[in-house]
């Protein structure tokens, strides 16, 4: 399961998120990203040293607010909501094939050369490229967009924030994540929030406490949302299950 995510809190060895519907999650040093992982791998073997000042800060990674896409990692035996961004987890369908002009994805930093960054889109087949004057920090997650595809190399843009404009491209489910903006039809009025379609044929569910409460004629005790079946609006992709092919607005 992919979720949208805000930064709440950093501390030094994990990031508290906010996630959909009032949930919380945390994401672990360890699952910033596999770059991440393996600093923290050799700090560990080191034998009698302690010294945790080679590892990069989390301050350095995120800020408080930001919004980024998450993958759940796992759900504790007390109902913690463990989360990763390594872009192999939140990459995982996203085969090269896929990857055109336009395509949105998530890469983690992998290293900085002379003209830009290596990114991690978290396969072995295809890696991406970077040009940019913003300093990034090796293991950072990213969000950027694809330019050109040249061979097993992906050029990349730099993104501000998940959704930079509205996508009304008709793409594979797999180039679908958390963030994305849509124009959604409403397909049916539900006593608990609305059934929508987008981006042609994809469907997905709108809880109530998603629905716009600065509508005129919203009403938090109405028996139904004061939608009507073709009425069109605009959405943000909140959660994606890439088992089901089922979205959450």
């Amino acid at each position: 399961m992919l979720l949208l995510g805000a930064v709440k809190e950093i501390r030094e060895f994990e990031v508290l998120v906010s996630l959909p519907n009032g949930l919380k999650g945390t994401l672990a040093i360890t699952q910033v990203s596999s770059s991440v992982e393996k600093m923290v791998t050799d700090v560990l073997e080191k034998e009698g040293d302690q010294d945790v000042d080679s590892l990069p800060s989390l301050k350095s990674l995120f800020r408080v607010g930001q919004v980024l896409c998450f993958a759940i990692h796992k759900l504790t035996a007390k109902k913690k909501i463990e989360l990763t961004c390594k872009a192999e987890v939140l990459n995982h369908n996203l085969t090269l094939p896929l990857i055109t002009p336009s395509t949105l994805v998530w890469g983690n930093v992998e290293s900085h050369g002379d003209y830009g960054y290596e990114v991690s889109l978290g396969h072995s087949e295809y890696a991406g490229f970077l040009k940019t004057a913003i300093t990034l920090a090796v293991g950072q997650p990213i969000f950027c967009e694809a330019k050109s595809v040249t061979g097993r190399t992906v050029q990349l843009a730099l993104c501000d924030s998940p959704a930079p404009k509205p996508n009304k491209a008709g793409p594979a489910f797999q180039t679908i994540h958390p963030g994305l903006l849509v124009q959604a039809r409403v397909d049916e009025v539900l006593q608990g929030g609305l059934r929508v379609s987008f981006l042609g044929s994809f469907r997905a569910t709108v809880d109530m406490m998603q629905l716009d409460p600065t509508r005129p004629d919203y009403n938090p005790l109405a028996e139904l949302p004061p939608y009507r079946t073709g009425e069109r609006l605009s959405a943000c992709v909140l959660t994606v299950d890439p088992a089901s092919h089922t979205c959450r607005l």
